[in-house]
């Protein structure tokens, strides 16, 4: 009877042991009753800690620095742009992206939710598509004023002849 007493004891202490490991509160098989404390880590260690924590937050600036600068390009594009202008845009995510050439310019929308949002007319007739566009999926802008005055210099060449 005292044999498996003491087994069932010393299997309770090795499994405290365990937990206590598992725990990350040390290691209690010398029988003191205090925790042995994890080996100190060397200089080299705590120096690479300290350099990978170093170059965490400089990747996290770096990302946060080119999100302002996308926004801010993508505000410039989107300054002056009204209906009747004409855009190339990008739609679609991964392997169903595709690009949007000289969309017609149909409306636009602010609010400070989600921000300016451009709806755009794709073909002519029965094939019309329309979307909504952010101001990061807009490539390039052409107004209407450039348009009014791409169109008008030919026939102004034609006339000089």
């Amino acid at each position: 009877m005292f044999a498996s007493f003491a087994t069932t004891l010393i299997h309770a202490r090795l499994l405290s042991a365990v937990y206590m490991n598992e725990a990350g509160e040390g290691n209690d098989l010398g029988g003191t009753g205090t925790p042995v404390a994890p080996a100190p880590k060397t200089k080299r260690e705590l120096l690479v800690d300290k350099a990978n924590d170093y170059a965490a937050k400089y990747n996290a600036t770096l990302a946060l620095i080119k999100q302002i600068d996308d926004k801010a390009a993508a505000e410039a594009k989107l300054g002056n742009i009204a209906a009747g202008d004409r855009v190339d845009a990008e739609v679609g995510k991964g392997a169903k992206a595709q690009q949007i050439l000289n969309a017609l310019v149909i409306g636009v929308a602010n609010s400070e939710e989600k921000g300016k949002q451009v709806k755009v007319q794709v073909g002519q007739g029965f094939d019309t598509q329309v979307y909504v566009l952010n101001a990061t999926q807009i490539l390039n802008v052409v107004t209407a004023a450039e348009l009014a005055a791409a169109a008008s210099a030919p026939q102004a060449e034609e006339a000089a002849e």
